[in-house]
């Protein structure tokens, strides 16, 4: 950054987010999305699982805010709660559960895996008709 350059300042406020993705039993919004990870809050709705899947490319580290539930990862089985950070290696099948009466909140941070991996790219081929805005890009 040259000495005249001034940083960019985002500030997301998350009741301004949209869920991108949202199923009866989870929904995950973007805080922030940069070349090189991207960072969401992501709900798993009481007594509800989130069914396994694989992130390929990227690691995903994940911190606890509230509620109770567990994680499996691959064969093993990991209670959490709040406060708690889990990390999950790319290419390790996940499934999130919530048995309890609470949602079960974490803000998740995905890093890939890959050098010509680019976070900005995946998201919008994945969700078109996403703005920079939802983003937190050149706010």
């Amino acid at each position: 950054m040259s000495s005249n350059a001034k940083p960019t300042i985002a500030v997301q406020l998350l009741d301004d987010l949209q869920p991108v993705e949202a199923y009866d039993f989870a929904d995950s919004r973007f805080l922030f999305v940069q070349p090189e990870m991207g960072l969401f809050y992501t709900r798993v709705m009481a007594r509800s699982t989130m069914p396994a899947h694989v992130h390929q490319t990227a690691h995903q580290f994940s911190f606890i805010v509230g509620g109770k539930g567990s994680v499996e990862i691959g064969d093993r089985r990991i209670e959490v709660e709040k406060g708690m950070c889990i990390r999950i290696p790319a290419g390790l099948s996940h499934s999130w559960h919530n048995p309890g009466d609470e949602m079960l909140e974490y803000v998740e941070a995905k890093i890939p895996a890959r050098r010509d991996s680019n976070m900005i790219d995946f998201v919008k081929d994945r969700f078109p008709n996403i703005d920079d805005r939802q983003l937190a890009i050149d706010l």
